[in-house]
């Protein structure tokens, strides 16, 4: 074995214990809240109980829906469909979904890692998969139970399912239709992976024939089996649906929206910088120079992926006109193979600039560890102390009391409060409140003049139409220093006029 040999073995192993390292520290300290001071995330507060909520219902009633409420479940029924397992035998609670999502960022890791692996080689894929697990971005984002990490695992495998099987291009084709569909009922922005799955599909395919044969069986495979889901929920959960494709403002994308389209696609790109600051402008350049220098970027199949993927989503999100940091936990790890691979290809041509940007990713690397051991030597419980205490005095001395507020699904997750929601709903808010008479509402501050201001006020000015509002309780939640920090706990009591 040469020296040069040696060298490689010691930087392929070094890549293999952080990956380990990395990934099993995915589940240290899982109830410790969200660093919102790095991101702010509304979802923070919210999405955890909106999107899990279901699972909770099921065990508390045997229902997978609330008459009237928001019931996300219905039109992305497969997170809370595999919450539900993991919530009868562990117990509800943010840490036991918080597990289940950091299970799936293992999956992630390992499916991405083998789709480079067959597409760009070892050593590729064990960088592009350290990179991938020590970002603190990903780590922060991939321990709380969001929809991003479990339809990114379906999409990736359904990418990878299009290098197997090729003398086999039906069975290869109905496989990829049924991961396309359960990534799109975990979440609908998956309908970006349809292109890097078309050119896949096409690049592996030996013939024109086997191409168009896969693709037939993989579509009418998606189309069955989101069509019968479709007519199953229209049919007995039909106001619920349609309140859950109401809030879906990218399928009534109309000819105003498209003359924004242009402002909303440079809006999209900029704020890639949540994912990271060098990194993320670092790749666009890169690519961008690959491209042009034409020394073969477009025959590279891991490039043309990942390039598409990158265009295709951030068109998704410039439909949208709506980029929370979230939202970019999609994009990770194809921006890493394309900066990873234009490096590579900078190699051949000027090997000085390619050593030193080289030099400055993998500083990006040790400063993104860093974060996450300081993150996790200095943990704050201030959402889990809070969700207790809202526990213990919502239910003293009547369990039937409900909790109402936006944030009243995250609590419920963590501790069984039966709980509605006061901005979201098949049905007005007015109507909830006369049909299950809450006890007590939970509200956050907010930012004056932002979207969320408004919503919260227009949701108080119904809820004071009915009850006066009593303050029970003051939290700091995430002590980030904003508005949106401070949490306020009301007592409800009702006016004559209401709940009679």
């Amino acid at each position: 074995m040469t020296l040069n040999d040696r060298v490689w073995r010691i930087i392929d192993r070094f890549l293999i214990a952080i990956i380990v390292v990395f990934a099993a520290l995915h589940f240290v300290r899982l109830a410790a809240d969200f660093p919102l001071d790095k991101w702010w995330e509304v979802a923070a507060f919210t999405d955890e109980g909106w999107w899990n909520i279901a699972a909770v219902n099921v065990i508390q009633t045997g229902h997978w829906a609330i008459a009237g409420d928001l019931n996300q479940a219905i039109g992305a029924p497969v997170l809370p469909a595999i919450m539900l397992p993991a919530f009868r035998a562990a117990g509800a609670g943010l840490v036991t979904a918080r597990v289940v999502e950091s299970i799936f960022f293992l999956l992630v890791s390992l499916v991405a890692y083998l789709l480079a692996l067959r597409l760009e080689g070892r050593r590729f894929a064990l960088a592009v998969t350290a990179l991938f697990v020590v970002s603190y971005y990903e780590f922060a984002f991939s321990r709380i139970a969001l929809l991003e990490n479990p339809m990114l695992f379906f999409a990736l495998l359904a990418l990878y399912t299009v290098t197997c099987w090729n003398e086999k291009p039906v069975l290869r084709g109905v496989a990829i239709g049924f991961l396309v569909a359960a990534a799109f009922l975990t979440k609908m922005s998956a309908v970006f992976v349809l292109v890097p799955i078309a050119y896949l599909l096409y690049e592996r395919s030996r013939s024109r024939f086997r191409f168009a044969l896969s693709l037939l069986a993989a579509l009418v495979a998606a189309a069955i089996t989101m069509s019968i889901y479709a007519v199953f929920v229209s049919f007995y959960y039909a106001s619920d649906f349609r309140s859950f494709m109401q809030n879906q403002p990218h399928l009534s994308f109309g000819a105003s929206a498209f003359k924004r389209l242009p402002w909303e696609l440079l809006r999209s790109t900029a704020h890639g910088q949540y994912m990271e600051p060098v990194i993320y402008p670092l790749a666009l350049l890169g690519t961008l120079c690959y491209l042009l220098s034409r020394r073969g970027a477009l025959r590279r199949p891991l490039f043309v992926v990942s390039f598409l993927w990158l265009v295709s989503y951030l068109g998704y999100l410039a439909m949208r006109s709506y980029c929370p940091p979230r939202y970019y936990a999609v994009l990770y790890w194809p921006i890493i193979c394309l900066l990873l691979l234009s490096i590579k290809a900078l190699f051949d041509t000027n090997r000085r600039i390619a050593f030193g940007v080289a030099g400055i990713v993998c500083l990006c690397g040790f400063y993104n560890a860093y974060c996450v051991a300081d993150y996790l030597v200095h943990p704050r419980y201030s959402m889990l102390s809070m969700a207790h205490d809202v526990h213990d005095r919502v239910l003293k001395g009547n369990r039937g009391n409900i909790l109402l507020g936006s944030m009243a699904n995250t609590v419920s997750l963590e501790n069984y409060v039966p709980s509605i929601n006061d901005r979201y709903g098949s049905k007005p808010l007015a109507w909830k409140l006369d049909a299950y008479c809450p006890a007590y509402y939970i509200n956050s501050g907010d930012e004056p003049g932002s979207w969320h201001y408004w919503a919260q006020l227009e949701a108080r000015r119904v809820v004071e139409s009915r009850y006066s509002l009593e303050l029970d309780a003051h939290y700091v939640v995430f002590a980030a220093g904003r508005p949106e920090d401070n949490v306020y706990l009301y007592k409800l009591h009702r006016k004559t006029s209401a709940c009679e």
